[in-house]
This record gives C-alpha cells, sequence and structure tokens, in this order.
C-alpha cells in the first residue's frame, strides 16, 4: 500500500512539474503596434508611404538609385510598456538598382536619446529583423529609430507587452532644413546616421532635417523642383566633385549650378540658400586635380547672382587637408563629419547675421 501511495504521489509532482513548465514556456504574448498607428511620428522624410503593414520612404529624385534610402528619416514612439522591440525589414539586393553600388546599413535606436540598439544588413538577401529595446527603467520612454544612411529599410511595427499602447507626442514645428548634394551630404562613410554632418547640424539648432544628398549626383537643375517641393526654410548645396570626377566642361557646370538655383528660387523668393565649394580631397584622387577650377565658378555664380539670400560657404575651410578626417581621401569619417558639423554651424550664423 505504501509503495502504491508513493506511486500516486511521484505521478502527481511530475504532473505539476510539466504542468507549470508548460506554462513557463508559452512565449510571451505581445500587442502589435501597426505602421499606421496615429501616435508614431515620422519625420526627416520627402515621400512617405504608410499602410496597415508598413511604412516606406522616398526622395523623390527617382533617377538616382538612391532615392529609395532615407538617411534622415526617423520613427519616433512613447510607451511605458516593459517589452518594447521594432521590426524592421531590408530589402534584398536583386530588388534594388545595379546602380545603387554602394551601402552604408547601419541603423541606429534610441531611448530617451541614447543608443540602445543597432540594425544592419545581414546579408545580400537582406530580410526582416526584430531589434529588442526592452528597458528595466519604470515610466514611460521615448523610443527612436534611425534609417540608415544608404539602404532599402521598411518599418513594419513595433510590438510591446500584451495591452499596452503608444502615447501621444508633442512636436513643436521647426525649421526645415534641407542639405543637397552628393555622397558626402548623404553620408558616406558615417558609421551610422547620427554621425552625417547634416544629422549633427539639425541636432545642434533644433531643426528639422531632410537630406537630399544622392550617391554619384552631379549638378542637376531639376533637382532644384525636388528640393523645392520639401518647402525648406534653409537649403545648402554641396556639389562638384562628381562633376569634376566626370570632366563636365566648366561651362556646363556653371548652367546646371544657375538652373538648380532658379528651381530653388521657385520655392520661396527669400530662401537662404547656402552653397559650398567642394571640401578638400587629401586623397589625390584620380580625377579631381582641378577641382579647385570648379570651386572657382560656384563662388562667380553667387557673386554675379545679386541674390542677397545666396551666400558661399568654402568647403576647404570645413575640413582641414588630412587624411585623418577623411575615410578614403574623399569621403570624411566620423572625426571629419563632427568637425564639419561644427564649423558649419558657425559659418551659417556668421552668414545670417549679414
Amino acid at each position: 500500500m505504501k509503495q502504491v501511495v508513493t506511486f500516486i504521489l511521484w505521478v502527481a509532482i511530475t504532473t505539476l512539474t510539466a504542468c507549470s513548465y508548460a506554462e513557463d514556456s508559452k512565449p510571451l504574448r505581445k500587442t502589435l503596434i501597426t505602421p499606421e498607428n496615429k501616435h508614431l511620428l515620422y519625420s526627416g522624410y520627402a515621400q512617405l508611404n504608410v499602410t496597415a503593414s508598413r511604412a516606406s520612404c522616398d526622395r523623390l529624385i527617382l533617377d538616382s538609385p538612391f532615392h529609395v534610402d532615407n538617411p534622415s528619416t526617423s520613427i519616433r514612439f512613447r510607451t511605458n510598456a516593459k517589452s518594447v522591440a521594432v521590426v524592421l525589414e531590408y530589402a534584398a539586393k536583386t530588388e534594388l538598382s545595379p546602380g545603387h553600388h554602394a551601402y552604408s546599413s547601419n541603423g541606429l535606436c534610441l531611448v530617451d536619446g541614447q543608443k540602445r540598439g543597432t540594425c544592419t544588413r545581414l546579408g545580400d538577401a537582406g530580410g526582416r529583423q526584430t531589434i529588442d529595446l526592452s528597458t528595466s527603467s519604470p515610466g514611460s520612454h521615448t523610443y527612436e529609430i534611425l534609417l540608415p544612411v544608404a539602404d532599402k529599410v521598411t518599418f513594419c511595427g513595433v510590438e510591446l507587452s500584451e495591452g499596452e499602447r503608444l502615447s501621444p507626442i508633442k512636436e513643436k514645428p521647426k525649421l526645415r532644413f534641407v542639405p543637397y548634394g552628393d555622397s558626402i551630404t548623404q553620408g558616406f562613410w558615417a558609421s551610422d546616421p547620427s554621425k552625417t554632418y547634416p544629422y549633427l547640424v539639425a541636432r545642434e539648432r533644433g531643426w528639422q532635417l531632410v537630406n537630399m544628398g544622392f550617391g554619384s549626383r552631379t549638378a542637376t537643375p531639376s533637382d532644384g523642383e525636388a528640393v523645392a517641393e520639401l518647402h525648406p526654410d534653409l537649403v545648402t548645396i554641396l556639389i562638384g566633385v562628381n562633376d569634376c570626377l566626370g570632366n563636365a566642361p566648366l561651362s556646363a557646370y556653371r548652367e546646371s549650378v544657375r538652373g538648380l538655383i532658379s528651381n530653388l528660387r521657385k520655392a520661396k523668393a527669400s530662401l537662404p540658400i547656402y552653397v559650398i565649394t567642394p571640401l578638400n580631397i587629401p586623397g589625390q584622387w584620380k580625377g579631381t586635380e582641378k577641382i579647385d577650377q570648379y570651386r572657382e565658378v560656384l563662388r562667380g555664380v553667387v557673386k554675379e547672382s545679386g541674390d542677397a539670400n545666396l551666400r558661399l560657404i568654402e568647403g576647404p575651410d570645413l575640413i582641414p587637408n588630412a587624411t585623418q578626417y577623411f575615410q578614403d581621401g574623399l569621403h570624411p569619417n566620423d572625426a571629419g563629419f563632427a568637425l564639419m558639423a561644427e564649423r558649419l554651424q558657425q559659418k551659417l550664423k556668421e552668414n545670417r547675421r549679414k
């Protein structure tokens, strides 16, 4: 009889343990916040497309393979949920134009302004990623996702603890800063989106940023129309290296820059436009030997314009002619971008007081 009781007790304990384990092993149930939720705050985009399952952006200049990149786009939200994760999807490289020959795929995730996580491309096939941003700190927190400088990434939503929701974020109107240019303005080769010169300038000044830098871009008059459509309050233009590399005739470059500025002027007659001459090129890149001639063209365009709201900033003054500030002798590294942003802010302040 004692053996029977012992057996029954063993079965009961084993059953209870198994039930407890099964209960504990259940996956945590979550609430999915879809991209069209009204408390998600999208900013820094040129054109936003949102559905119940995904949000994607585009930068309007469709003849550039880099128009699918969004180096200034961010998604912000606020919640007191204990479990928080963001779902992103990288496009397969086969979906992108062959002209999209370079990638800078690191994205950044911030919690209350501090780095919390990262994302990056895991392979040519791309795919979906879930980035855990959970924090043990109690109370509500503000989360922000900075999309990569140069890659196509779709936002697919936020996963929260079951039953939790987002809180509204109050956003004050900000001056809209639209820097236009080539790969340097887009942000190649900053280590993440928060290290580019446009981001650093906008963050320091409290401006809204819409980055209109495109890898390999040359001065193109119609781009002025695309930038004007964004209703900017301040524009910088840093273009000319690729024109030089392509050996564009100086006369053609001059007319392209004039056309670009003329089309920008359609946005607002008093729009402040700052033309930045090409930066120093310490790497001695083949094809850039005549870069100072292109700088001189820009000086002439600004001087001859008679436009009081068109100002010139000398690019070589922004970063020293030293390889320690450049990734490859042409594109700044993080240290170069930081110095460039600091000096550019000062130049903008000086010019606005004139």
